[in-house]
């Protein structure tokens, strides 16, 4: 199946991750399409209810960790690292508005829990955004 050029900032992490900027209905069809079976949302939706329902309609799973854009935290990546070894070895597709958080989370991830070498964790990151200096605390670049 092809990649999905219509989902904003879509990125195949590996045969099990993909992540995405705002997802929408034809975006949460093609996501159960492919076999996802978890949404995990790092963002914030005007219209949360109706997104629940239209992904578990699909039956996949919803898992919500609220990231302040301004202002993550150490609490939101330990949740977030949770939730990636409970799903380990399960579909899964990791969002926000922008694939922003998203990123930067898998980042951190990639890094300082799998080990990977700074440049290849830093490559993923860097083909959705170059991080603002707010985000450099987190990002332990400070």
């Amino acid at each position: 199946m092809a990649e999905p050029i219509e989902i904003y900032n879509w990125l195949r992490i590996n045969d099990y991750i993909t992540t995405s900027g705002m997802i929408n209905d034809n975006n949460i069809r093609y996501l159960a399409d492919i076999g996802v079976g978890h949404i995990v949302d790092l963002g914030m939706s005007n219209d949360l209810a109706q997104k629940v329902a239209s992904i578990m309609a699909k039956g996949m799973d919803y898992i919500h960790i609220f990231v302040q854009y301004d202002n993550p935290s150490e609490e939101n990546f330990e949740e977030f690292c949770g939730v990636l070894e409970t799903l380990k070895g399960d579909k899964i597709h990791i969002h926000d508005r922008f694939n922003f958080r998203t990123s930067a989370f898998l980042y951190r991830y990639h890094r300082d829990i799998l080990g990977w070498e700074e440049p290849k964790a830093r490559e993923l990151l860097e083909r959705i955004w170059d991080p603002y200096p707010n985000w450099y605390k987190f990002l332990k670049w400070e």
